[in-house]
């Protein structure tokens, strides 16, 4: 089974002020949360191999069947204190889809369950890109998880 994955581009504009043509690239897929009420709506999320564990907005995870273990701050590349972002840990199924109606088989995933909005939907590594052969080519525009 092959899951379709998508490039997204996008400018920053403090850092094309400073280089011309400047472009970051973001590898992203489609997932689907599972909700006391059954599967909420796809939502677009950020496939980051070098994130260890998947992260989950405030905003988003409120209305999700989750279980929670414990409590927890992530740090990622700054280990500052006021850089920590605290979480719940815990674990909610999921499935992730494409756009031409390929899905996944449910997955239980754990993830961090920010207490705050001002970060993005991260698929890491935890439970998600561990099952699935992750491909990609940018240059030829083409991307897939491919489940093991």
């Amino acid at each position: 089974m092959y899951i379709e994955l998508f490039f997204r581009k996008f400018v920053n504009e403090e850092i094309e002020r400073k280089i011309r043509n400047y472009e970051l690239i973001r590898l992203m897929g489609w997932v689907s949360f599972k909700t006391p009420f059954g599967w909420g709506d796809p939502e677009e999320a950020i496939i980051d191999s070098g994130a260890p564990t998947s992260v989950i907005p405030f905003s988003m995870w409120q209305r999700l069947a989750i279980t929670r273990i414990t409590t927890y701050e992530v740090s990622g590349i700054s280990p500052e204190p006021e850089c920590k972002i605290p979480v719940v840990i815990g674990k909610v199924g999921c499935i992730l889809l494409d756009e031409k109606g390929n899905k996944t088989r449910e997955l239980e995933i754990h993830a961090y369950f920010a207490l705050i909005d001002k970060l993005p939907l991260i698929l890491g590594f935890q439970d998600v890109l561990s099952d699935f052969n992750i491909c990609f080519n940018y240059k030829e525009n083409k991307a897939w998880l491919e489940e093991k």
